[in-house]
C-alpha cells in the first residue's frame, strides 16, 4: 500500500511469482510416495515407545546387575534401545544428498 521513497519495485519479482503460480502441482502418485516414504521404517519407533509402557514386563527387583534392581537397569537399557531405534529409522529414511 505505502512504499518507502527510496525503494523501487522490481519487475522480476512479479514475473517469478507468475511462473511459480503457473507450475503444475506434483502428480498424486508422487505426493503419495513422498508422504509414504519410509513409513514402514517409522513403525519401528513404536518399539521404543510401547515397550517402556509395559511395566509388568520389568516391574521386579531380580535379577540385579551391579547391585541395581532389574527395574532400574532395564530403564537404562530402554534408553539405549530407543537411541538405536531412532538412529536406525533416521538413517533409513533420510534423503540422499541432504
Amino acid at each position: 500500500m505505502f512504499e518507502a521513497p527510496d525503494r523501487r519495485r522490481q519487475p522480476d519479482n512479479d514475473l517469478n511469482l507468475l511462473q511459480i503460480a503457473k507450475s503444475p502441482p506434483p502428480a498424486t502418485d508422487q505426493r503419495r510416495r513422498a508422504l509414504g516414504r519410509g513409513s514402514r521404517w517409522q513403525w519401528l519407533l513404536l518399539v521404543a515407545v510401547v515397550i517402556p509402557l509395559l511395566t509388568p514386563l520389568y516391574n521386579r527387583a531380580q535379577p540385579r546387575l551391579f547391585g541395581l534392581p532389574f527395574f532400574y537397569w532395564s530403564q537404562m537399557a530402554f534408553i539405549g534401545l530407543a537411541a538405536c531405534v531412532t538412529t536406525t529409522v533416521y538413517l533409513a529414511t533420510k534423503r540422499r544428498g541432504s
